[in-house]
């Protein structure tokens, strides 16, 4: 076994980075400490390695990675001995089966969708602000299936009916999926995101790019000033 007072270092460190919000950061550290084999083998430490395992299992959920969260918070309550921490983990155990399940059926709505034909949708679809909503959805069901080549003339169209409509909140939508569909222009769509909520003036936008952009992995701009142009 490493050494216990590493080990309790790296946990302690993973456990920094869950509470100043960094998942990310939280996961090599804690990988360390759950999947150190001597500690494996240590029934009295076993409190130690659930803590770990549970933390694990978080920072995958946080960062959605919620099919590597499942197997470790499985893991942490085979072993959790019987304690008030126990109810922590299973709370956090059932928040993690609602995202697999919510993510299975969102998994078969973007294959339903990304099946059906844009002029299929355009023949349901009356209402013009309607019709780039599902736009948006199919550029992004794409994505999920795939199909990212596919997805991009769709968001292309997206942000241009949204412009021409006028709707601030499609245009950011569209250039969301545009930048998922286009990781190499990634950043630029999400800048151009920015400038068009900063520029309504809604903070409310402006989180929901930052918010969109990390749920759907999209890189966020570097601090550049407010919005600074690249030329």
């Amino acid at each position: 076994m490493a050494d216990e007072d590493h080990l309790a270092k790296r946990l302690l460190r993973g456990l920094e980075q869950l509470r100043n919000g960094r998942a990310a950061e939280a996961i090599a550290p804690l990988l360390e400490v759950a999947d150190d084999p001597e500690l494996a083998k240590s029934p009295d430490l076993a409190d130690v390695r659930a803590r770990a395992l549970s933390l694990l299992a978080q920072a995958y959920l946080e960062t959605n990675q919620v099919a590597q969260a499942k197997p470790r918070i499985d893991a942490a309550l085979s072993i959790a001995p019987p304690s008030d921490d126990r109810k922590v983990l299973v709370e956090l155990a059932g928040r993690i089966d609602a995202r697999l399940e919510l993510d299975e059926r969102s998994r078969v709505q973007s294959e339903r969708l990304a099946a059906m034909p844009v002029e299929e949708i355009e023949s349901r679809s009356r209402d013009p602000r309607a019709l780039v909503e599902v736009l948006v959805r199919k550029a992004n069901a794409e994505v999920d299936v795939g199909r990212s080549e596919a997805a991009v003339p769709i968001a292309e169209r997206a942000v241009v009916d949204a412009m021409t409509l006028g709707d601030v909140r499609l245009e950011i939508l569209a250039r969301l999926s545009l930048a998922r569909a286009t990781p190499d222009v990634a950043s630029r769509e999400i800048e151009r995101a920015l400038r068009s909520a900063d520029a309504f003036g809604d903070p409310n936008l402006i989180t929901t790019v930052v918010k969109a952009a990390k749920s759907h992995g999209v890189p966020l701009p570097t601090e550049r000033g407010p919005w600074e142009s690249d030329a």
